[in-house]
């Protein structure tokens, strides 16, 4: 019969060998390929890319929050629901935040939607921006619904969403955030808001929308 000291001898060398084959198992390489795993449902950390929509090969602000501090991480792209690429690391500071730039990737075609995700090596804490719209290089039909003059419209209902602003869900799923005057427009209504981008907004989420007008319609049924 095994003492209390081959028990635990044991018990230590199954955790070793469990370790070091989840390590083998993480990326070590910005270019490979990584697959985030579900997000938690008590939340995690949160990452915000500014702006929310450019054309590739442009600066975009990493701004994450809520990991593990003085960790290193890899940032990466790609399509919702798939596997993204890495292409870039960083450190967290001593409250586990992270503000980094890095460029819209070059692979990514005008009218896509892109995630920016940021994980910490060797584990499976991460956290994935809003959605991301790539445009083309000097506007076109694969940009945000609008008249080309700088204006956009987009019918959504209200929601909850914002943290900074009042939120609106598109149909298409995009979420927007809006700023100026509302009305007396509240959480679940179907309305339909005209205005301009905010390029940097204090929002922090979604494209935010300086709204010029706003209107309600009927829900659909």
């Amino acid at each position: 019969m095994p003492t209390p000291r081959t028990r635990a001898a044991v018990a230590a060398t199954c955790a070793a060998v469990a370790a070091l084959l989840f390590l083998t198992c993480q990326t070590n390489d910005a270019n490979e390929r990584w697959t985030p795993s579900p997000p938690s449902a008590r939340g995690g950390p949160t990452v915000v890319v500014s702006p929310q929509q450019a054309p590739p090969g442009t600066p975009v602000s990493i701004t994450a929050t809520g990991f593990p501090a003085g960790q290193e991480v890899g940032i990466g792209a790609g399509p919702p629901r798939s596997e993204y690429g890495l292409f870039a690391r960083g450190t967290t500071d001593a409250r586990g935040g992270l503000r980094t730039t890095v460029t819209v990737p070059q692979w990514a075609e005008p009218g896509d939607t892109l995630i920016f995700a940021v994980t910490v090596l060797g584990t499976d804490t991460a956290g994935r921006s809003d959605l991301f719209r790539v445009l083309t290089t000097e506007g076109g039909a694969d940009d945000p619904p609008g008249d080309g003059d700088g204006t956009i419209e987009v019918t959504g209902t209200l929601t909850g969403e914002g943290v900074e602003c009042q939120a609106l869900r598109a149909a298409d799923g995009d979420l927007y955030t809006l700023t100026g005057d509302l009305g007396d427009a509240r959480q679940g209504d179907r309305v339909r808001v005209r205005g301009t981008i905010v390029q940097i907004s204090y929002c922090m989420q979604g494209t935010t929308i300086a709204v010029t007008h706003l209107e309600p319609v009927e829900s659909e049924s």
